[in-house]
């Protein structure tokens, strides 16, 4: 009969549905609702298994909620549809190397390069698997290969300096590292016009603060070099700074963010400075301390503590900025230190602060540690207990950073593929001659660090003990 309307088959219209099913999981991922992408993308799967896009998209959705085990039984079953895929390839290296697989998240991406080395993404995401698993050198390589394929992605130049940071090349290191500038997630450089090119000059300097509480500490030691070579220097800095700043050497005036800023003649972000003093490995300022203790705060501290005796007083944190990008890695849970009992006639003490400072009171034995959090509240507090503690252990975070620019015995734990500053191999810091590191062999394994962390905790114990006679 004349126009007798097309029917469609049962297949064809699970088809459809799939389709509509998939478009409808892709638009609440790109709108950030991953709870209704995942919940999409499974439903779009339950109508037709074998949906590519659908396995590979549900993957990444998962990952983001840190579901990495799931992400790659997704991308398992994805590359069993299409072994070579390049997306899946890379999305499952990508899974793996989150999971702590190294081994095998570079075998993804060495097959993925067979099939199309010339996809910048996935190049990219190779190169930084190569620097995470400690290949520095073949990351290089590779972040200049993926530089080439994709010139507009300021990431791969970040990646890049921080590849060379962290081998020690800081000739290459500090130049690359302005690629900071570009990424989409900081600001955009401050008067770029008044840049200071690091000779002396006639005027006031404006340094400023970047990034995290621990950057600022890090670099604040470059304010008494900076100071004899102009008139005078203002800083500007994040809340909680101000005080603790306001005794460094060299700084004339301390501005909080955000207030009005005085005159100046010249500026420079304060992670740019060994970029132009041409800092190498063997001028880094590392006299310590170069950060002020406050006598009043001092012996309010000393008060404090004075009921835990002469026990040997070991400070602890476990927990660093939840915001920082690699934070998943760095920090610990309380837990963990537990294991620091062990050694005799010590007292833990914690300096935690933020939210993770639950965890201690959620753990069910929270008086077995002195909790200073209500007596600290600012960096100034922090720094004065810090002042009267024998030891601090901690995860990499800003405190680490105080107790070395305070000169204070500290130890840090680090993950597997650590944070530049820190190099690779060394148990020390050429940054802070006090502080002794304790790195993971092996990725997302901390409880051989705790064991060694224990014993050397134990023979430190024994000495304080045999010195009060």
């Amino acid at each position: 009969m004349a126009n007798e309307p097309t029917k469609t088959t049962p297949r064809e219209e699970a088809a459809r549905r799939a389709k509509a099913l998939f478009a409808e999981a892709v638009k609440a991922q790109n709108e950030g609702d991953l709870a209704a992408a995942i919940e999409g993308y499974n439903n779009v799967l339950a109508i037709a298994p074998g949906y590519l896009s659908a396995l590979n998209n549900l993957g990444v959705s998962l990952r983001k909620q840190n579901k990495v085990d799931q992400a790659i039984a997704c991308y398992r079953r994805a590359l069993e549809r299409d072994p070579k895929s390049v997306q899946t390839l890379s999305n499952f290296g990508n899974a793996l190397k989150d999971a702590g697989r190294h081994a095998e998240s570079l075998d993804m991406f060495r097959r993925a390069m067979e099939v199309d080395p010339s996809d910048p993404g996935m190049v990219y995401n190779f190169g930084i698997t190569l620097k995470d698993a400690g290949l520095i050198d073949e990351s290089i390589e590779i972040f200049k290969r993926a530089a080439k394929l994709n010139p507009e992605l300021p990431d791969i130049g970040w990646d890049m300096a921080l590849a060379y940071l962290v081998k020690g090349d800081f000739a290459r290191g500090w130049p690359a590292y302005e690629a900071r500038w570009a990424l989409s997630y900081t600001p955009d450089l401050r008067y770029p016009e008044r840049q200071w090119d690091g000779r002396p000059m006639k005027g006031t300097l404006l340094l400023a603060t970047e990034q995290g509480f621990g950057d600022a500490i890090q670099f604040v030691r470059y304010a008494p070099i900076v100071r004899p070579m102009v008139d005078r220097v203002v800083l500007e800095c994040r809340e909680g700074l101000e005080t603790l700043f306001r005794g460094v050497e060299g700084i004339d005036e301390v501005i909080v963010r955000g207030n009005r800023l005085p005159a100046f003649d010249a500026f420079m972000p304060l992670m740019s400075l060994p970029r132009v003093l041409k800092t190498t490995m063997k001028t880094i300022p590392a006299e310590v301390p170069y950060l002020p203790v406050d006598p009043v705060r001092r012996e309010r501290a000393r008060q404090i503590l004075a009921p835990l005796g002469k026990r040997l007083k070991v400070g602890i944190v476990w927990g660093g900025s939840p915001g920082h990008r690699n934070d998943a890695n760095r920090s610990l849970v309380f837990e963990n230190f537990l294991e620091l009992l062990r050694a005799p006639n010590i007292a833990l003490i914690s300096l935690q602060k933020g939210e993770r400072v639950a965890e201690l009171r959620d753990s069910g034995c929270g008086a077995l540690v002195s909790n200073l959090d209500p007596a600290i509240n600012d960096f100034a507090d922090t720094a004065a207990f810090a002042a009267e503690l024998d030891l601090i252990v901690m995860c990499d975070s800003s405190v680490a950073h105080l107790a070395g620019a305070l000169g204070r015995p500290v130890w840090v734990l680090l993950p597997y593929s650590p944070d530049w500053r820190w190099l690779l191999e060394r148990s020390d810091s050429p940054w802070y001659p006090t502080m002794r590191l304790f790195r993971q062999s092996e990725p997302k394994r901390w409880d051989d660090v705790f064991r060694q962390v224990a014993q050397a905790l134990r023979e430190v114990a024994v000495q304080h003990a045999a010195s009060l006679g």
